[in-house]
């Protein structure tokens, strides 16, 4: 652990984008190596203007440490970069061979999955062309209602 919360804070997320990428959930890997990079970005300029102030005082030895460490945010930012453009690529081709496809598991009793939620941002880019629900919890007409937004 550093001790910049920013650089904490986005080391949990990237590591949770790793563990989404090994169960194969890219586009949940995708939000969260997005996110991270933001917030690495943000520290990255947070250090930057600090080693500013330094610079006014030469004998103090903290610039060479905010130097080194804007110098490895810059890496693992490219680094980060990368990674995401290699999933974004896979994500497209998958997508382009009709191949691509999510399961979600949601835990009985939890709320807040409502069908927008989970299928918004497939609709929005226009890639879904089949959505099949298997919802044992659907027994009335007006719970289908979000069916006529796939239409």
């Amino acid at each position: 652990m550093s001790s910049n919360p920013l650089v904490d804070a986005a080391s949990g997320i990237i590591l949770r984008g790793f563990e989404l990428e090994k169960q194969n959930k890219l586009t949940e890997s995708f939000v969260c190596y997005q996110e991270g990079i933001g917030i690495l970005i943000k520290a990255l300029k947070l250090l930057s203007t600090a080693s500013g102030l330094f610079s006014y005082f030469p004998n103090i030895s903290q610039f060479s440490l905010d130097n080194d460490l804007r110098n490895r945010l810059k890496l693992k930012i490219n680094e980060y970069m990368d990674k995401a453009e290699h999933i974004k690529e896979l994500i497209k081709k998958e997508t382009a061979k009709g191949n691509y496809h999510e399961q979600m598991n949601i835990i009985e009793g939890s709320t807040g999955y409502g069908y927008q939620r989970i299928f918004n941002r497939f609709l929005n880019d226009g890639t879904a062309q089949e959505v099949w629900v298997d919802d044992p919890y659907i027994r009335s007409s007006f719970q289908v209602g979000f069916g006529a937004v796939l239409i």
